[in-house]
């Protein structure tokens, strides 16, 4: 099978909470099967479009009850019941019967100590269908669909970074990397609305970035990349394709590598085309793999970080 060549590896982990408020949760594993898409973009949210194969009967009936269930939930809206066309996206406090279904992918090669989080989000729909290979449990799921519909925020702030730190909080996201051009102090200034919203106004797009990638939030100068994320990026580590450039963004495809980092720094080395070569920030990627077929690989869009690609 191709998976024995390279190794592949995977874990799918759907998560719950049960009476008591507990989180429960299950995992999918080789020997079953899977194929999935998941993508992952700079100032958007990420997006996972999943089919788990042979699943038992009891969890393809928690996944589809659970589904009809967020399906029928209903909002109260100008003082009025209204069913919700759009799974998740409810403010809890009116909804009956209504969390969404958690769901991470972590791939790798080897053992599971090698495995490594490409997703993790929120179930929008999943439905049970037959296919060649069986029972198959189609699943979309999203980053941040609840928390950037209902999180509202209103804060008093004297600095940049102090304000970031609240509303990535408020957003429901863990800090994962503030790094400011500048912070100066402002006078007391009361910041209102939605989180996610405020937080890309502030980075104004020609100093500063925000993102948020796997539920952390990265605020960082437009010109840097995070910190420790640096991956090697050449055909002896992977690169299926010589890159194509345009203007000074690159894409490439590489064989599935879980280290690539959205926001994060890759160096890459093309032998074909040397005039590719350099730094480049991750700005999008997708992870495309059949765990028993021939998908296996990641589509990279790169902006360069380094002077000599832009000359």
């Amino acid at each position: 099978m191709a998976q024995d060549l390279f190794k592949r590896n995977f874990l799918v982990r759907i998560s719950d909470l049960d009476s008591t408020g507990s989180q429960v949760s299950f995992e999918i594993r080789p020997p079953f099967d899977i194929s999935f898409s998941c993508q992952r973009k700079i100032g958007q949210a990420g997006s996972l479009s999943i089919t788990l194969y042979g699943l038992g009967e009891s969890k393809r009936l928690l996944l589809s009850k659970r589904n009809y269930e967020q399906s029928r939930a209903l909002v109260i809206e100008n003082g009025k019941l209204k069913s919700d066309p759009i799974v998740g996206l409810r403010p809890r406090s009116t909804v009956r019967g209504a969390r969404e279904l958690q769901i991470e992918l972590f791939i790798g090669y080897g053992d599971d100590s090698n495995l490594m989080r490409i997703f993790r989000g929120e179930i929008r729909t999943a439905q049970n269908t037959l296919s060649d290979k069986g029972f198959a449990t189609e699943i979309e799921a999203f980053t941040n669909i609840s928390t950037r519909k209902r999180a509202f925020t209103s804060r008093t702030i004297t600095n940049r970074e102090e304000a970031i730190k609240k509303l990535m909080v408020d957003a429901g996201l863990e800090i994962g990397e503030i790094r400011l051009v500048n912070n100066e102090y402002l006078r007391p200034k009361v910041l209102s609305g939605r989180p996610m919203d405020i937080l890309e106004k502030m980075a104004n797009g020609t100093t500063e970035q925000f993102g948020h990638d796997n539920g952390k939030g990265y605020f960082i100068p437009l010109e840097k990349t995070r910190d420790n994320t640096k991956v090697i990026v050449k055909a002896s580590e992977g690169l299926l394709n010589t890159p194509s450039r345009q203007a000074e963004f690159v894409t490439f495809k590489s064989m599935m590598n879980p280290l690539f980092e959205l926001m994060g720094e890759i160096e890459l080395e093309s032998f074909v085309d040397p005039t590719v070569n350099g730094q480049f920030k991750i700005y999008e990627m997708v992870f495309v793999g059949d765990y028993e077929g021939s998908s296996w690989v990641v589509d990279v869009v790169a902006r360069a970080i380094n002077d000599t690609l832009l000359q």
